[in-house]
């Protein structure tokens, strides 16, 4: 498969895979799969742009059914994903934020906030912390951690707690490899895909709707 990002034309090996909703594992073959930025990378004028902010916040509102996972937590301040997510969540759902740094402070067991410090490839630990609050199931997965290829499938695999009609959110779909690249490997018989916030200046989202 070929892909054109940003003007660049990316070859993507197709190897064997064979977890649910990945039509195949994809390997960009002329860069570094384990790398968040390459040269079809480009910096956009604004990290989560109104219009990334406003889409994710209006939508995430008709699925607070079940639980929270959100890959890569509260890195904007008051503009981040983590705000659009927990502005309106009842206090009955669980959110678990997992992140690289210590993101303690947004803990609130009486309104079910918890956070996880620790690397999304330790999965082990992160489910066992998930039994540990109860959170068994998921409705909404956000995935805005590491932007390589080989994260972004790693972070997928979070996707098997997904309930029926929930959704996934990729954040970055437009320039960084691992999102962009990804969203052209689902298998459609199981999620429906749609892209937003496509315009030149933003980094983009994408929403995949489980069927």
């Amino acid at each position: 498969m070929n892909l054109v990002i940003n003007n660049f034309n990316v070859e993507i090996l197709e190897e064997n895979y064979s977890f649910e909703g990945l039509k195949f594992k994809p390997q960009m073959k002329d860069y570094d799969n384990n790398h968040d930025w390459t040269s079809f990378t480009k910096r956009c004028s604004s990290e989560v742009s109104d219009n990334n902010y406003n889409t994710v916040k209006s939508i995430v509102n008709n699925y607070y059914t079940h639980g929270i996972i959100e890959i890569g937590v509260h890195r904007n301040g008051e503009k981040s994903f983590t705000t659009a997510l927990l502005a309106d969540k009842p206090d009955d759902i669980k959110y678990l934020g997992i992140d690289l740094g210590d993101k303690s402070y947004m803990n609130d067991k009486e309104k079910n906030i918890f956070t996880i410090q620790e690397n999304s490839y330790s999965q082990q630990i992160i489910r066992d912390y998930l039994k540990e609050i109860g959170l068994e199931k998921i409705s909404i997965l956000f995935i805005d951690g590491d932007h390589s290829v080989n994260t972004v499938i790693n972070d997928f695999l979070f996707s098997d707690l997904l309930s029926e009609n929930g959704i996934i959110i990729l954040n970055d779909t437009n320039y960084h490899p691992g999102p962009s690249i990804i969203i052209n490997c689902i298998d459609e018989n199981i999620y429906r895909v749609e892209r937003y916030c496509v315009e030149n200046d933003d980094y983009g989202l994408a929403i995949l709707y489980k069927k």
